[in-house]
């Protein structure tokens, strides 16, 4: 059965990618999800986070960004406070989500480290006693 599902895959290669990219772009919600999991998977560092759940940290923060405060477009991240790298779980309480600027800024540094770089850096908002800075234009040097 396998030597047919692997000549099946080998004589259908192109059809099955174009079903696979379709499917990637109709469905990014569950394809975020898919990928966090695997990397969590892959790192040994797997928590309980329900199907959907980002959706709900959405409506919990919003639709701002948990970083800059700034609106959220379709491209935002989720965002583990503290990286997977790090020793982090992918579970709700490390999970939050964050416009893709912030995210790829924070890079590998936990939630308290990416909050005094951006404080040192510009004046910010205070929300929960904590001083948060402002997006960075896209155009600037980091």
């Amino acid at each position: 059965m396998r030597i047919f599902k692997e000549g099946f895959r080998q004589e259908h290669k192109s059809k099955i990618n174009e079903y696979k990219n379709s499917w990637r772009k109709k469905n990014p919600d569950l394809r975020r999800e898919y990928d966090n999991r695997r990397r969590a998977r892959q790192l040994n560092q797997m928590g309980d986070v329900p199907a959907g759940f980002h959706q709900q940290l959405f409506v919990k923060q919003k639709g701002k960004c948990h970083y800059c405060t700034n609106v959220l477009d379709s491209s935002y991240h989720l965002d583990h406070k503290i990286p997977l790298c790090r020793g982090g779980l992918h579970d709700k309480s490390n999970l939050c989500l964050s416009c893709a600027g912030c995210n790829l800024r924070k890079n590998r540094r936990t939630e308290e480290e990416f909050i005094t770089l951006i404080n040192g850096e510009n004046t910010g908002e205070e929300r929960d006693g904590q001083m948060i800075g402002q997006k960075t234009n896209s155009n600037s040097k980091m």
